[in-house]
């Protein structure tokens, strides 16, 4: 087995790395979707501040799960989920004032970063695709968003 010269294991300190990564960015979107959450409280955008708030205590949730049993891949899935449900929530409603697709491009490398370049592709793709169904198929009921062509192009 590699180690550096203090003898810790090279696997060790990615996992470590790992874990800690996990935790800054886990936090940080609770932390923000929190924010996003009481702003859209008070524009009186209730079902959106549920979505954020459920999301943020699915990720809160899954870092303590992490924390708790030390299998650094609770926190990954239990943040990318989120994520996914966000991005498909943002696309069919359009956010606010219809700038949800914008959010795509961090939410895109976020999942890239939390599940690495393999997983993160194969994400990347079904997160195209449940774009695309989203903007392209305009008769599903549940969605709510118009766009332009240009716009549906260009993302």
């Amino acid at each position: 087995m590699l180690s550096n010269r203090s003898g810790i294991a090279i696997k060790e300190i990615d996992q470590t790395r790992n874990f800690q990564t996990i935790n800054i960015i886990g936090l940080a979107g609770v932390a923000f979707l929190l924010f996003f959450g009481i702003n859209a409280i008070l524009q009186e955008n209730y079902f959106l501040a549920a979505v954020l708030f459920g999301s943020s205590v699915c990720g809160l949730f899954s870092i303590l799960l992490m924390r708790s049993t030390r299998n650094y891949a609770y926190g990954t899935y239990g943040i990318s989920i989120p994520i996914v449900v966000i991005f498909a929530y943002l696309i069919a409603s359009g956010g606010v004032e219809n700038t949800g697709p914008l959010w795509s491009y961090s939410l895109f490398l976020i999942i890239m970063l939390l599940q690495g370049f393999k997983k993160g592709v194969m994400a990347f793709f079904a997160l195209l695709i449940i774009a695309i169904v989203l903007m392209f198929y305009p008769n599903l009921s549940f969605v709510s968003a118009e766009y332009t062509r240009p716009l549906k192009s260009g993302l």
